[in-house]
Formats: C-alpha cells, structure tokens, sequence
C-alpha cells in the first residue's frame, strides 16, 4: 500500500446538505490531507454543468462529475461518455408521451422534462416537444440524466434497454452502461500508478455504494441508507455533524487536534 493515497468524497449529503458550505470542520481537514501530500477528488453525481461554484473553487485535485461519466485529473480530462442522439431521442419523446419527469444532465448545463415550477427559478432550458430536444441536443451532450417521481409505464424497460439505470428515493440516475463512480476511481488510481488498496472514499447515497465497495477504506454517513452503511468498512457522523472529519481522525488520518 503506498503512503500516498487518493481520497474520494461526494459532495450532496457528504461534505453537505442543502447546497450549504462545507463546514470548516471538514474544509480544514480536507486541506490537512492535501498537505500531507494525499490527492483529494469530488466523486458526485451531479454532471459538471450542475456542480456548485463552492464544489468547484474547493481545489480539489480532480473531479469524478456525472456518477462517473466525467473524468478529469486536474486539467486533464481522462473520460467523458455521452448519450448517443440515436438513444436519447426516442426516450425523450416517451418521457413526452407519458408525463415522465427528467432532467438532462451535461457539461453544458441541465435541460427539464415535465419538472413543473420546481426549478423555475434556475430559468433552465425546457424541452415541450421533439422539436425542442433536436435544437437543444447539439449544445447539450448529455452525459447522464434523472428520472423523477413515479416511473410511468413501461419507462424503466425502455430505459434499461440500453442504459444502466440506479435507484434512489424518489428518483433514478440513468447511465451509460458501464458507468458508475468506482469505474471513475478506478481510471483515476490507473492514471496515477496506484491500486484500490490506496483510496478512501467517503459517501452517503444509493449511487455511492460502489464506491464504498471498491474503495480499500469505505466510510459512509450517519445519514446514509442501512444498505450504504453495510456496504462501507467504516461508518461515520452526519453531514451535519461533520462526519468527514470525525472519520478521517477516527482512522489515523489526522491528528486528533486538526479541525
């Protein structure tokens, strides 16, 4: 095992709630590892064009974006799989057909489907008909997308037909097969010489837990789902709580005074 590692940290429930600021807590914890000389990377579903100015001005050393869609090693970017048109197209226009909530989720920025008034204020792009979709799709390659509230008829087979799809309460990502966030840890350690012995990856939701499971140390949050918590080695306060740090002093990381 090298004494360098490589961290992994999601962002929403993990390093915060509600788009608030990561607490100093784990910010100064975070930084201590840094100059330590262990390299810290985001590993969040969210697509870049949704990351939070905070998540991006953090300096991380890279970012696993799009549930491991987007791979980029400081201004290096090692992947970035899309949708195809071909596949996408028809999907959209059944999510048309049936009333099927969803965003589209890309580099570019997030693109509704029957959202409502639910992001009205964000004044994002909105898709009433194929026409809409074919204006869009060329400034928006789509590397993931969410489907929200109940799943309509016969949406999750079309979906699945083609694309990964992962479940969370009260929503679903869905993937290019093969995409998930350990896969994005795994390019991540090939690029920088190491193995999954060397990482530590921090996490609290459903699309976490392959993440815990590859990682050599898996930490989830005390606010995490019983089934994240039993996928992780080692299992940590609340977001709230600042169980980032806890953990990371709790596991000899840091010394009991850093945060």
């Amino acid at each position: 095992m090298n004494s360098r590692r490589i961290f992994f940290f999601d962002w929403d429930g993990t390093l915060s709630i509600g788009n608030r600021p990561v607490s100093h807590a784990d910010r100064c914890a975070l930084k201590e590892l840094q100059k330590q000389g262990h390299r810290l990377f985001l590993c969040t579903g969210r697509a870049r064009g949704y990351l939070l100015p905070e998540a991006l001005e953090f300096g991380f050393d890279g970012i696993i974006a799009g549930a491991g869609t987007h791979v980029t090693a400081g201004d290096r970017e090692l992947l970035c799989r899309t949708i195809p048109c071909d596949t996408l197209r028809p999907l959209v226009a059944l999510f048309l057909e049936r009333g099927q909530g969803c965003i589209l989720e890309s580099a570019a920025g997030m693109i509704l489907i029957h959202m409502g008034n639910a992001y009205a204020s964000f004044h994002l792009p909105v898709i009433e008909t194929l026409a809409d979709y074919d204006t869009l799709a060329p400034r928006y390659p789509v590397n993931k997308f969410s489907l929200f509230g109940r799943r309509k008829p016969g949406i999750e087979e079309a979906v699945t037909a083609s694309l990964d799809l992962i479940p969370n309460d009260g929503y679903a990502e869905v993937l290019p097969k093969g995409c998930c966030k350990s896969a994005g840890m795994r390019l991540v350690l090939k690029d920088a010489g190491l193995t999954r012995e060397d990482s530590v990856a921090f996490g609290d939701s459903t699309n976490d837990t392959d993440m815990l499971l590859y990682a050599g140390i898996g930490v989830a949050m005390g606010n995490a789902p019983d089934e994240v918590k039993a996928a992780a080695d080692f299992v940590t306060g609340t977001c709230e709580e600042s169980g980032v740090s806890g953990a990371l002093r709790n596991l000899g990381f840091l010394p009991e005074e850093t945060a």
